[in-house]
C-alpha cells in the first residue's frame, strides 16, 4: 500500500508537469504576496502617521485587508485559470479529434484550484510576516514604537 502523502505528492508533481503550471504558481505567489505586503505597509505607515497606539487596531486592519485581498485573489485566479485551462482543453480536443487523456482534465481542474489557493494565501502570508512585530506588541513583548520600525523593515525586506 505505500505512503499516501507520497502518492499525493507524486500526483501533484504530475499535474504541475502536465499543465506546466509551476511558473504560473510562482508568479501568483509573488504578485499577490507583493500586494499583501504593500497593503499592510500602507496601513502601518498611515497608522504611524496617525499616532495609533493600539497594536490590536493595526493587526486587525492589516489582517482584514489581506484577508479581503486573499479572497479576491483566490476567486479571480480560479476563474481566470479555469477559463484558460478550459480553452486549452477545447483546443487539444479539436487537435486530437476528442481523444484527450482523462488525466489532462484532472490536472486542469487541480491546477486551477492550486494556483487560486497560492494567489489567495500569499497576501495573508506576507501580512503575517509584516504584522509579527505588532503581535509582539499586543502581547506586551515590545513597545509599539519598536513594532512600527521593525514591521516596516520586515515588510521592505520581504519584498526582495
Amino acid at each position: 500500500m505505500g505512503n499516501p502523502l507520497k502518492k499525493i505528492s507524486k500526483k501533484i508533481r504530475l499535474y504541475l508537469s502536465i499543465t506546466r503550471a509551476r511558473g504560473i504558481a510562482r508568479r501568483y505567489l509573488i504578485l499577490n504576496g507583493f500586494d499583501g505586503a504593500m497593503t499592510v505597509f500602507g496601513i502601518i505607515i498611515a497608522s504611524w502617521f496617525a499616532h495609533i497606539q493600539k497594536p490590536e487596531t493595526i493587526v486587525i486592519a492589516g489582517l482584514g485587508a489581506c484577508f479581503a485581498i486573499g479572497i479576491s485573489g483566490f476567486f479571480s485566479a480560479y476563474m481566470t485559470e479555469k477559463a484558460e485551462r478550459d480553452r486549452m482543453l477545447r483546443e487539444l480536443e479539436k487537435d486530437k479529434n476528442g481523444k484527450v487523456d482523462p488525466i489532462r482534465y484532472e490536472a486542469s481542474e487541480f491546477v486551477s484550484v492550486y494556483v487560486a489557493l497560492i494567489n489567495g494565501l500569499s497576501p495573508i502570508l506576507t501580512a503575517t510576516i509584516s504584522l509579527t512585530p505588532f503581535f509582539l506588541a499586543v502581547w506586551g513583548i515590545i513597545p509599539i514604537e519598536t513594532a512600527y520600525i521593525t514591521s516596516s523593515i520586515l515588510t521592505l525586506i520581504s519584498l526582495f
